[in-house]
């Protein structure tokens, strides 16, 4: 899925999808309510990779950074939502 920029910035996560996320838990899609929702349920597949091949990959091309980088979340609590996002995401992919 493209986002625009736009669509993305001004968004907020919804506590249970970011809550899901960071106990690493599966992802209820009934409870996606914005944007931003659909970009950490995104985040999300790297729990589903199994092989560390898929994983070096991700890393070595910084394919989470870069889509991390695109956005400027305006609200405080989402952008640091992203940023707890984006180091349990690095983090998970290096073990």
């Amino acid at each position: 899925m493209v986002w625009e920029k736009e669509d993305v910035d001004g968004d907020m996560i919804s506590d249970d999808i970011y809550n899901e996320f960071i106990n690493y838990k599966n992802i209820n899609y009934k409870n996606i309510r914005t944007s931003a929702d659909i970009l950490v349920c995104n985040f999300a597949y790297i729990y589903d990779l199994n092989y560390e091949y898929s994983k070096s990959v991700i890393r070595e091309k910084e394919f989470l950074s870069k889509i991390y980088n695109r956005f400027n979340f305006i609200d405080a609590r989402t952008k640091e939502r992203f940023k707890n996002i984006i180091k349990i995401s690095l983090k998970y992919l290096e073990n």
